[in-house]
C-alpha cells in the first residue's frame, strides 16, 4: 500500500486546486497499480494560498452555498459577475478576489494598471452589508483570499465606494485610480459602520512598499512597464505618507502589498484581520506534517519559482516537511528552481512543461501533463526505493 498525500495549489490560468488534486488522485491511483502493481491510498487535500481556485478550495472543504452578484469590472464600463461561499452554520462568507478583479478577467488590451480599479470589491462588500442588515442572510464574517489580482490601485476603487474621498491641490475630486495617486493632495475618510468581522488570507508574505512590495515585485505581470512600475511605488508611497500625516493615530498599521496593495487598504480603512497563507493551510485546510501517515507528498502550482518563496501554496507544503525523511514532489506547469532550495534534500521537481512544445500546448492538455508527472514522479520514487 503507497499512501499519499495530494495537496497542489491552482495552476493560475490553466485550473484550480481542486480540478488538479482530482487529476493527481486519478492519475497516481492507475498509474500505481497498473504499472507496479500497488494499491494507493491517497489523502486528497487541494490548497489555496489565497489567489486563484481560493473559492473552489473553500467550497470543497467548508461544504459552502455560492451566491452571485454582479458588480463593475476592473476596467471602466464593464460588469462581471461574481461568485462566493456562504456558509450557514457560522455566517462566514468567503470571497475570492481573482473572482472579483482577477488577472484572468482582464483582456490583454486593458492590462494597464495606472487605470485598473478594485472598485468591484468595495460594492460586493456594499451588497453584503445590505444582505446583512436587510437579514437576507445573516453574516459574522468575511473572509478575503487576496491574490491573482490584475490591479495595483492599494484599494483605492474598494475605498471610495465605502467613503474615501481624494482631492487635488485645488481641491478638485480626482477620479480613484492610480495614475491620480501622485495628484492627491487632501483625503477624507470616516470608517464606515461594517456589521461583520473582515479577515483577508495572504497569497505572498510581501510588503507594500519597496524591493519586494506590490509595485516592484508584482506589476509587470499585471501589464505595467518599467516606468509606470516606479511611479506606482512612487504614488503609493506618496500616498500613504499623506495618509499617515492625516490620521497619525493609523500609521502604525502594518500594510501589505498582496493584491497590489488591496491587503493594506483592507487593513488601513477597515481594520480587516491578516492571515498568512501558511495559517491558512495549515490550519484552515488541515495540511500538516502531524495528521498524515504517508509515504510520499506531491504538490505544485502553474509556475514555481522566486516568487513561490514568498509563502505561496506550495512552499507552505515544502517547509511542512523539510528535515523529513518523506520525499516531496513538485509537479508545475514550469519550475525555475530557487536556489534558496538546495538545502532542502527530500525534494523533487517535476516540469510539465517539458512534455509539450509551448506553454498554449501545455495548458490545453493539462489532464495529460498530470498523468505524465504522475508517472514520472512514480518511476522516480520506485527507483530510489529499490535502489535504497
Amino acid at each position: 500500500m503507497l499512501n499519499i498525500l495530494i495537496c497542489p495549489n491552482s495552476f493560475k490560468e490553466c485550473a484550480d486546486s481542486v480540478r488538479i488534486a482530482h487529476l493527481m488522485n486519478e492519475s497516481f491511483s492507475k498509474l500505481a497499480k497498473a504499472k507496479y502493481n500497488t494499491e494507493v491510498n491517497t489523502f486528497v487535500r487541494p490548497i489555496s494560498d489565497g489567489g486563484d481556485g481560493f473559492l473552489s478550495v473553500c467550497r470543497e472543504v467548508f461544504q459552502l452555498e455560492l451566491i452571485s452578484y454582479e458588480v463593475s469590472a476592473p476596467y471602466k464600463e464593464e460588469k462581471v459577475k461574481t461568485q462566493m461561499g456562504y456558509s450557514k452554520n457560522n455566517g462566514t462568507v468567503y470571497i475570492e478576489s481573482a473572482d472579483v478583479l482577477g488577472l484572468k478577467l482582464i483582456p490583454l488590451d486593458k492590462r494597464h494598471p495606472l487605470f485598473l480599479s478594485s472598485r468591484g470589491m468595495g460594492e460586493l462588500l456594499q451588497k453584503l452589508i445590505g444582505d446583512h442588515l436587510s437579514k437576507k442572510r445573516i453574516i459574522s464574517k468575511v473572509v478575503v483570499g487576496i491574490g491573482g489580482t490584475g490591479t495595483s490601485d492599494f484599494g483605492l476603487g474598494m475605498s471610495s465606494v465605502l467613503g474615501l474621498e481624494i482631492y487635488d491641490e485645488n481641491m478638485i475630486p480626482l477620479e480613484p485610480l492610480p495614475v491620480n495617486l501622485k495628484k492627491v493632495r487632501t483625503l477624507k475618510w470616516e470608517k464606515p459602520k461594517i456589521p461583520f468581522e473582515i479577515e483577508v488570507v495572504l497569497d505572498v508574505n510581501s510588503p507594500l512598499l519597496g524591493p519586494k512590495g506590490a509595485a516592484m515585485t508584482f506589476a509587470r505581470q499585471k501589464g505595467a512597464s518599467e516606468g509606470e512600475i516606479t511611479f506606482l511605488e512612487e504614488g503609493t508611497s506618496s500616498f500613504v505618507d499623506l495618509l499617515n500625516k492625516t490620521y497619525p493615530e493609523s500609521s502604525s498599521k502594518r500594510l501589505m502589498g498582496a493584491g497590489g496593495g488591496l491587503s493594506g487598504a483592507f487593513k488601513y480603512f477597515l481594520d480587516a484581520e491578516y492571515k498568512s497563507s501558511e495559517d491558512f493551510v495549515r490550519g484552515d485546510l488541515s495540511v500538516n506534517s502531524g495528521n498524515f501517515n504517508i509515504d510520499m507528498v506531491v504538490t505544485g502550482e502553474g509556475s514555481f519559482d522566486e516568487q513561490t518563496l514568498l509563502k505561496k501554496g506550495a512552499m507552505i507544503v515544502i517547509e511542512e516537511f523539510k528535515g523529513k525523511k518523506t520525499p516531496v514532489y513538485i509537479c508545475a506547469g514550469k519550475v525555475e528552481k530557487p536556489a534558496d532550495l538546495e538545502s532542502f534534500s527530500n525534494l523533487h521537481f517535476i516540469d510539465i512543461s517539458k512534455y509539450f512544445t509551448n506553454s498554449k500546448e501545455s495548458i490545453e492538455n493539462i489532464d495529460k501533463g498530470i498523468f505524465l508527472a504522475a508517472d514520472e514522479a512514480l518511476k522516480r520514487y520506485f527507483s530510489e526505493k529499490v535502489s535504497s
